[in-house]
């Protein structure tokens, strides 16, 4: 689990590599996520911009937990302003709420799901390669189990297999509380959203 107190901390004193060394990869998740598959080419310079005005504004922030919602709306809002800009906003703009229609509810579940996604990244980055495979076809890129079983060369069983045996691992290592359900719909919002 991330010590965001410690990041938080790190970050208002003028050191941003905690920031960029545990947060970064889901915050460019989550702005991949808000602008969409045609602009996901954008997020890094997304992030990059909300992460600067933050750090900007760092002795306006109070604590931890206002830092991160702070980071959230910046980084929602940038999006936001990319997407209008685009060419094409009219497809886009309606997956993203406009400015004034976001809640502190949407902001601080938009950070929960965001760190959980986070955590079942991390589980899966610990696991033997040929699990890791299987959640990149299977998962991130949504092929089938017989599209899987060609590019890997297996037999589609073995995939099955072993798409049964990553989720048993994820839910030892993300607690046994978590079922299997919880993680697939986790993971199918997270693959919807940036589609």
């Amino acid at each position: 689990m991330l010590d965001y107190n410690y990041i938080y901390r790190s970050f208002v004193s003028g050191d941003i590599h905690p920031l960029y060394a545990y947060m970064y990869p889901g915050l460019i998740r989550y702005a991949t996520r808000l602008l969409g598959e045609t602009l996901t080419f954008m997020a890094e310079d997304c992030v990059q911009d909300s992460i600067l005005k933050t750090y900007l504004a760092r002795e306006e922030i109070k604590n931890e937990s206002q830092w991160r919602s702070w980071l959230f709306v910046t980084i929602r809002n940038r999006a936001v302003d990319m997407i209008r800009k685009a060419e094409n906003n009219g497809i886009y703009i309606e997956k993203v709420k406009t400015d004034g229609e976001w809640s502190d509810d949407d902001v601080s579940l938009d950070i929960v799901e965001q760190e959980t996604v986070d955590i079942i990244y991390t589980a899966v980055q610990s696991l033997p390669e040929i699990y890791r495979q299987i959640f990149e076809l299977s998962f991130e890129q949504a092929l089938r189990n017989s599209e899987v079983a060609e590019q890997l060369a297996i037999a589609e069983i073995t995939v099955k297999k072993r798409k049964a045996r990553l989720l048993e691992l994820l839910r030892q290592r993300l607690g046994r509380s978590i079922s299997e359900e919880y993680i697939l719909m986790l993971l199918s919002m997270q693959l919807a959203d940036s589609v």
